[in-house]
């Protein structure tokens, strides 16, 4: 097979169309459109990363973004490198010529691969296990041919993710009413985001988050010009309800953000309309879930069972509006959340993510 790998010429709106139609022709849903949306930020020049595209007879069969981050360290005393927004078509050969190419063009750099990842935690990873039992707006597409191409071309390690789905909201609100009353006997209290000081809020979170996840794994700080730039954009969607800070002595220690599960909008509303957030709003009484998106708690406030009072705070709303369900996203199997998710398991259905780690050794 006659196959060409390309970089992307940012300058070039030919070679950019090509980087995004590829997975409009893989996808029919409702997850492709966030998912474009968040590629926005890649259409910059950099320095640590570069995209390509792969052409089989002028026709766009497969596209990836490689990169360095040095901020990360393996077991070897390398950064890790790192394969991202990968997308191919069904067809083995052309996802393994992507990773040999990743590999050679990061030769005596790095001698392992995170696959899939882009720069840190903060962006998009992990690689969903096929499972259908429920879906939700935030998850980058998958095909499921992906699992069985990386198998078939071989890695050294893999890393275990979790999401939940639980629709008993009673039983969860009952099963964290003792944590939400230990942390106010304790003088903790709560309130929520205030969007017209959005800079200041988001910078509290900036900063709480920059504690709190330092110890996790392949996290990297940016900058916090990066998380205004990831974050303001959404914040026009973002219930003030269900992104909550804890305090102590009037000081911000943790924070719980929970977004509306907007999968159902996603299917009806044009994301590159001007108008766009007018239609979102138009339709917010199609939402039916909450999503546990982030929890982040200073080291030194952890073990007041604030995580549990937040979850808490967010099953009363979700109660409140008559949602039927909550789902907690994105566990590493090791995160502390992990205690607070299996709390009244009795009707909780979990769906499992994988990041690869692949041996570059030479």
């Amino acid at each position: 097979m006659d196959l060409s790998l390309v970089k992307v010429n940012l300058d070039n709106q030919d070679d950019i169309n090509g980087f995004y139609e590829l997975a409009e022709k893989l996808y029919d849903n409702i997850q492709i459109k966030n998912y474009q949306m968040r590629l926005k930020p890649l259409l910059q020049k950099s320095d640590d990363y570069s995209l390509y595209i792969v052409k089989k007879n002028n026709s766009v069969v497969g596209r990836f973004v490689v990169g360095i981050n040095k901020d990360i360290i393996d077991t070897n005393d390398k950064p890790f490198g790192y394969i991202g927004f990968l997308e191919t078509i069904d067809d083995f050969y052309v996802f393994s010529k992507i990773f040999d190419f990743a590999k050679f063009h990061l030769k005596e750099k790095v001698s392992s691969i995170l696959y899939p990842f882009f720069k840190s935690t903060w962006y998009d990873y992990r690689l969903e296990v096929p499972n259908d039992t429920f879906n939700f707006f935030m998850e980058p597409p998958v095909k499921d041919y992906y699992h069985d191409f990386i198998n078939r071309y071989g890695y050294n390690e893999s890393h275990l993710y979790y999401s939940s789905i639980r629709k008993n909201l009673s039983n969860y609100l009952k099963a964290l009413e003792s944590s939400f009353n230990d942390a106010t006997e304790k003088g903790f209290t709560f309130r929520n985001i205030d969007k017209a000081k959005i800079k200041e809020e988001l910078q509290i979170l900036y900063d709480i988050s920059i504690k709190s996840f330092n110890k996790n794994p392949f996290y990297s700080e940016i900058s916090f010009e990066s998380f205004y730039s990831l974050y303001s954009k959404i914040m026009d969607i973002v219930d003030t309800e269900t992104l909550t800070f804890a305090l102590k002595d009037n000081k911000e220690v943790g924070f719980m953000f929970s977004m509306l599960d907007y999968s159902e909008i996603f299917s009806k509303v044009d994301l590159s309309s001007k108008n766009y957030i007018e239609q979102f709003f138009a339709l917010v009484s199609n939402i039916n879930g909450l999503i546990h998106k982030t929890v982040a708690i200073l080291p030194e406030f952890r073990g007041n069972k604030l995580i549990g009072a937040l979850c808490y705070l967010h099953a009363q709303i979700s109660l409140k509006r008559n949602y039927s369900y909550i789902i907690s996203a994105y566990l590493h199997a090791d995160n502390l959340s992990m205690k607070t998710a299996n709390k009244a398991k009795d009707d909780v259905l979990d769906k499992s993510y994988k990041l690869y780690q692949i041996d570059n050794k030479n």
